[in-house]
C-alpha cells in the first residue's frame, strides 16, 4: 500500500499553537486509534522544535513568524508525521545528553526511543522535516477480526 495523506495543516510559529495541533492530531486519528496518543505526543513535541529552534520562529519583517506545516499518512502497518519548518542555519535536530536537573533537552531521545528509531530528519529547498512513524496493527473489521 503506497502512503496515503491523511491531513495536513499549517500553523503559524508560536507557542499557542502547540495545543491546535494536538487537538488536531487526536482529532484527525481518532482517540480509538492506537497510535492515536503518541502521534499527539510526539508531534506536538516537533512541533514545539520547529517553534523553538528554526527559523520559523523567528519574526520575519512584518513581525509575524513564519509558518510551520504538520502532515499525516497512513502507511501500511504505520502513521507517519511529518513537520516541516523554514530551517536553521544555526542548528540542526540532534539527540542531547542534558544534564539531570535540565528542563529540556530530551523531546528528540523521547521520540526515537517511542518510534523504536523509525524517525529521522531531511533538508530539502523548502526547508528542513523532521518525521516519525509509529507501527500499529491492523484495525479491527466490524465483527472484530484483523483483515
Amino acid at each position: 500500500m503506497a502512503a496515503a495523506v491523511l491531513g495536513s495543516m499549517a500553523i503559524v510559529a508560536e507557542a499557542s499553537q502547540v495545543r491546535v495541533v494536538r487537538r488536531w492530531l487526536r482529532g484527525l486519528l481518532g482517540a480509538e486509534h492506537p497510535a492515536c496518543y503518541d502521534s499527539e505526543l510526539l508531534g506536538s513535541e516537533l512541533v514545539t522544535n520547529a517553534i523553538e529552534h528554526s527559523d520559523s520562529g523567528q519574526f520575519g519583517p512584518g513581525g509575524t513568524p513564519g509558518t510551520v506545516h504538520i502532515t499525516v499518512l497512513a502507511l501500511d502497518g504505520a502513521v507517519r508525521v511529518e513537520v516541516t519548518d523554514a530551517g536553521s542555519a544555526t542548528s540542526v535536530p540532534q539527540i542531547a545528553d542534558p544534564a539531570t536537573y535540565a528542563t529540556s533537552g530530551r523531546g528528540l531521545r523521547m521520540v526515537r526511543d517511542l518510534t523504536g528509531g523509525r524517525c529521522g530528519t531531511h533538508t530539502h529547498e523548502g526547508g528542513r522535516t523532521v518525521w516519525f512513524e509509529l507501527p500499529h496493527p491492523p484495525a479491527l473489521t466490524p465483527n472484530g477480526d484483523r483483515p
